[in-house]
């Protein structure tokens, strides 16, 4: 993970299961959440220059609205888009 005053550049937590209780920085360039069985207590960075990764997750689980980010530069990902 490697970070400066303007955030985490990549943030890999897809070994995480649940979002309870985490507490991400406001700022990351791409972040990897794919192993999230549910939604439930998530609450994003402020402000996610490229990617989201919710692999595990259904796109009715997820509203940007609810989880943030409040500005996504790229595209949130419910599927591996490196798998066959």
């Amino acid at each position: 993970m490697a970070g400066d005053e303007e955030g985490v550049n990549w943030l890999d937590l897809s070994g995480l299961t649940s979002a309870e209780g985490l507490k991400l920085p406001e700022r990351v360039g791409r972040l990897h959440l794919s192993g999230l069985s549910t939604a439930e207590g998530l609450k994003l960075p402020e402000h996610v220059k490229d990617d989201i990764h919710l692999w595990s997750l259904d796109e009715d689980e997820y509203d940007q609205e609810v989880h943030g980010p409040v500005e996504l530069g790229g595209k949130v990902h419910f599927s591996n888009p490196w798998s066959n």
